[in-house]
């Protein structure tokens, strides 16, 4: 199977000037063109059939009962959306640029926005709790302002994508009535079509999920894409064929000649086991590159008879090193080495130096913006330094200071 790569630069622009002046297409999105070019209304209990088996449409079907109340229970909504998402999709159209949400009975799932300018999947969960959605504009005719007519659906779809963005997306009357199609247009109706024929491979661009690389090589990559496929070009025969995952998190890689082998992802890696033999891929390829570093100018009484400045430079392979700059003799000198690790918050340093020990960044709040903030490292040792075959011990006592980038 060759995996193709498509080229949307002009789709992008178009998108971008359609996003200005779009809005939600309310009745539109309620009412989706069935291909013959007339739009048509879903049948009112098409989002509310009980099917005995796993296959959509099972011949043992019972509509749901109105309630003495009059209004249909729900105790039965979810197994029959289930159904049906597994067998349709959710879509429309913006301007006519298709925009779709498609279901896998796996529980995962394919997004194509703007007639695939922009794709996305991941895996779903449907979850029985009220979400609170924004129903229509207030006063002010506008989505998204405070104002905005609010209610609540009985249950919502949880996505994850595969690269950890999570959306929720309440349901209501075979409708997501407020969705955003790839972080760019939101609040966004989007209506269910059980109807729509879908064929995954002429729908579906391929989208990388994993990529593992053997001996620090961006050539030698092994590659699992979301349709559960792969290419494996780690080692000295390029492979091809499909994965499985399986509960505990490791994959079975199968080629298409029917060999096996196992992926164990973990540490920000993975172990690759082919017959007898064990690898270990990296998770990425490091090229020694300072990817962020920590400053401070000026420092005295370290030693010397002058000021210096001190960095901390963190590098993509995780090293990082204290460097002492002398600018009275334009040398840079190596005070300090280690390694350093990012939290799962995305923005906290933890440093392990040879000298130092341990060592934990401190965020600075008053300078966060959306996608930045300040950090400052206090570093305390004593160290040595070496210049022209003359070691010279120093003392330092001081916070650095940089900033890294979030989100």
């Amino acid at each position: 199977m060759k995996k193709k790569k498509f080229m949307a630069m002009g789709m992008m622009l178009a998108v971008s000037m359609m996003l200005t002046a779009c809005q939600s297409k309310g009745e539109d999105a309620k009412n989706p063109d069935d291909g013959s070019g007339t739009k048509n209304s879903p049948a009112p209990t098409e989002m509310v059939k009980k099917t005995d088996g796993s296959e959509p449409g099972g011949e043992s079907e019972s509509e749901t009962k109105p309630g003495e109340d009059g209004e249909k229970e729900t105790a039965n909504l979810l197994p029959e959306q289930w159904q049906y998402l597994t067998e349709g999709a959710w879509r429309t159209d913006e301007v006519g640029m298709a925009c779709f949400y498609h279901f896998n009975g796996d529980l995962t799932y394919y997004g194509s926005f703007f007639a695939g300018a922009m794709t996305e999947a991941g895996t779903y969960e449907i979850v029985e709790e009220e979400k609170e959605y924004i129903a229509g504009p207030g006063e002010d005719g506008e989505m998204g302002t405070e104002d905005d007519v609010l209610e609540k659906a009985p249950a919502f779809v949880r996505f994850t994508s595969y690269d950890g963005k999570v959306q929720e997306a309440a349901i209501v009357d075979g409708t997501f009535p407020d969705i955003s199609f790839g972080g760019m247009a939101n609040h966004r109706a989007l209506p269910h079509d059980a109807a729509y024929q879908y064929v995954a491979s002429e729908e579906e661009i391929p989208i990388v999920i994993a990529v593992y690389y053997a001996d620090n090589e961006e050539g030698n990559s092994l590659t699992l894409y979301h349709d559960k496929s792969f290419v494996d070009y780690s080692g000295t025969t390029g492979l091809e064929g499909t994965w499985e995952k399986k509960e505990d998190g490791s994959f079975i890689l199968t080629t298409d000649e029917g060999q096996e082998m196992s992926l164990v992802p973990g540490d920000g890696g993975a172990k690759y086991t082919a017959g007898s033999e064990t690898v270990v891929l990296a998770g990425k390829v490091s090229h020694g590159d300072v990817v962020c570093s920590f400053r401070m100018e000026g420092v005295e009484n370290t030693g010397l008879p002058m000021a210096v400045n001190l960095r901390i430079d963190c590098k993509d392979d995780n090293t990082c090193q204290l460097i002492v700059e002398v600018a009275a003799v334009n040398a840079e000198l190596l005070a300090d080495e280690g390694t350093y690790e990012v939290g799962g918050d995305m923005f906290s340093y933890t440093f392990h130096f040879k000298t130092a020990g341990d060592i934990q960044s401190e965020a600075d709040y008053t300078t966060a913006t959306a996608n930045s903030i300040g950090l400052k490292v206090p570093y305390k040792a004593d160290v040595t330094v070496e210049f022209s075959g003359t070691e010279t011990p120093l003392s330092i006592n001081t916070v650095l200071e940089g900033t890294v980038t979030i989100g």
